[in-house]
């Protein structure tokens, strides 16, 4: 081994206890990650309470898109490795599940097994139970109320109109997350069915509703909070 020679300063090194000498190569130079983060719609908020000392807000701005309902915090922005967390409103898996306002078609029967295993999310659980015993029932009562009123004289659609229209109720209460995190709403649902074929679809222009001001109500907040968190920073509207 080739002798090498060190020189070292052992001033105010009284609790030194081991020396290590290595030899070899260095550990290669590694360039510094992006942080990039998606999370729920307060991520941008969640990180600047812990980091927004740390942030210059001259070098820094938030992207704001309503229709996406997004936000995205953007800091050391001039650098090849500027930071993102962005943070997105998401609907629920279970608000999801249920198909309202989307157009989906269920036979009476399918939907009663549906409103059955997910009865926890109705606002009333006895009229829930009566709903899906309307429905399991449905097709035969409403075949059966055709047979007994018919005249043969070519009134069959007026009178498959009016049992289906007089067999079930106007609507139904459900109460259920429509955003994560964002707590229950309460909202009433119609059942619209199709007289031809007898297959429902579930129509609520309350939750539709709720949904747009929940949205600009939980985004708006957002924003007053970063506000607060950085005066300085610059919110922009895509």
């Amino acid at each position: 081994m080739e002798n090498k020679s060190f020189y070292l300063n052992m001033k105010d090194c009284d609790e030194l206890k081991e020396i290590v000498f290595r030899e070899g190569a260095a550990l290669p130079l590694k360039e510094p990650e992006s942080i990039n983060i998606l999370g729920t719609i307060d991520a941008p908020r969640l990180f600047l309470e812990k980091r927004h000392s740390l942030l210059n807000p001259l070098e820094a701005h938030v992207l704001v898109d309503r229709e996406a309902a997004s936000l995205a915090l953007i800091f050391d922005e001039t650098s090849a490795y500027r930071g993102i967390v962005m943070g997105k409103l998401e609907e629920t898996k279970v608000w999801k599940s249920f198909n309202i306002n989307n157009g989906r078609e269920f036979t009476p029967k399918d939907l009663a097994k549906f409103f059955k295993l997910n009865r926890a999310y109705f606002d009333s659980k006895p009229d829930a139970m009566k709903l899906i015993d309307l429905l399991m029932n449905f097709e035969a009562k409403v075949n059966s109320e055709i047979q007994a009123k018919s005249d043969n004289r070519g009134n069959k659609k007026e009178l498959q109109d009016q049992a289906v229209e007089t067999n079930l109720p106007n609507d139904f209460e459900l109460n259920l997350p429509l955003f994560k995190d964002a707590g229950n709403v309460k909202f009433k649902v119609e059942i619209y069915i199709s007289p031809d074929d007898l297959r429902c679809q579930l129509v609520s222009p309350d939750a539709n509703e709720a949904m747009v001001e929940f949205s600009e109500t939980i985004i708006d907040n957002q924003l007053a909070a970063i506000t607060d968190l950085c005066p300085m920073l610059a919110i922009i509207n895509v």
